[in-house]
């Protein structure tokens, strides 16, 4: 799963909001959630999420 923000509006809770509606959204369809960081915002909203992180 990989959620983009524009740069004027990061910062505000969209990723954390649209990534919280789209794990359930996959959730009652049954569909695995996997999250693809790319940097320390990334990591922290998918560790909120609940997400573990796995050593390459």
């Amino acid at each position: 799963m990989e959620v983009d923000t524009v740069i004027h509006e990061r910062q505000k809770g969209f990723a954390l909001f649209f990534s919280t509606k789209l794990i359930l959204a996959y959730l009652d369809r049954n569909i695995s959630v996997n999250f693809d960081a790319h940097n320390q915002s990334s990591m922290k909203i998918a560790t909120k999420l609940g997400s573990i992180l796995n050593e390459p």
